[in-house]
């Protein structure tokens, strides 16, 4: 996991919003 929320997708969190 990249970061927050990564861990809970299969795609790097800059290719996602935050979700904390």
């Amino acid at each position: 996991d990249y970061q927050m929320g990564a861990a809970a997708h299969s795609v790097p969190a800059d290719k996602l919003p935050p979700e904390d």
